[in-house]
C-alpha cells in the first residue's frame, strides 16, 4: 500500500527525478518503493531500516495483532485499543530503547491510543512483519545508502553491512556516535 501511495505521489507531483529518503519503518517503505515502485526514484536513504526481530518476544506483538484480526469488531475495537495490552506490546517493541525514551514513547501512545483505528493498526503492523528488507535491496532499481548508527540497539550496524552488499549499487556509512 505505501509503494502505491509514493508512486501515486510521485505522479501527482510529475515527479520523474527523485530521491526517498526514510528512517526506520520510513527506511523500510523507502527500500520496498526502489524494488516495487512504478515510479523510478534515482536514489534511496535508508536510515537504519527496521524490520521487527525473530526473537521469541517478538511473537507477543505479532500474537497480538492476529488475535485482534480474528475478533468480531467490537471486541477487536477493544482488544487493540485496550491500555494495559498496548503498553505490554509497546514495552515489547522498544524493549531496546532507552529506558527514559521508552517511557515517553509509551505515554504518548497512551495519550493518541483512543484515536488509532484498530483496523489500520492491525493490517500495518502486520504488513511490516512480512517485509524482506534483503529482498528488496537485492531488487534495489536504483542506488542505495544506508545509513547506521554505530550505537544503534535496535538495528545493529553489521546487519546493515550486509543489507548494503545485498543491494546492487549499494552503500553504506556508519555513523559511531548515533543510535537509532
Amino acid at each position: 500500500a505505501y509503494v502505491t501511495w509514493v508512486d501515486e505521489l510521485a505522479q501527482t507531483l510529475d515527479l520523474t527525478d527523485f530521491v526517498i529518503w526514510g528512517h526506520s519503518y520510513g527506511a523500510t517503505v523507502a527500500l520496498a518503493h526502489s524494488a516495487l515502485g512504478l515510479q523510478r526514484s534515482d536514489l534511496v536513504i535508508a536510515v537504519s531500516p527496521a524490520p521487527l526481530g525473530s526473537t521469541i518476544l517478538d511473537l507477543i506483538p505479532t500474537s497480538f495483532y492476529f488475535i485482534g484480526r480474528c475478533l468480531p469488531q467490537e471486541l477487536r475495537k477493544h482488544w487493540v485499543l485496550n491500555h494495559h495490552l498496548e503498553r505490554l506490546v509497546a514495552r515489547v517493541l522498544l524493549r531496546t530503547t532507552r529506558g527514559d525514551r521508552r517511557k515517553v514513547l509509551i505515554e504518548r501512545g497512551q495519550e493518541t491510543l483512543s484515536t488509532i483505528n484498530p483496523d489500520t493498526a492491525i493490517e500495518q503492523f502486520l504488513a511490516f512483519r512480512r517485509l524482506r528488507l534483503a529482498e528488496y535491496a537485492r531488487a534495489a532499481r536504483c542506488p542505495v545508502l544506508v545509513v547506521a548508527g554505530g550505537r544503534d540497539v535496535i538495528v545493529r550496524p553489521g546487519k546493515l553491512l550486509k543489507l548494503a552488499r545485498a543491494a546492487p549499487y549499494g552503500h553504506i556509512v556508519i555513523m559511531p556516535k548515533q543510535g537509532h
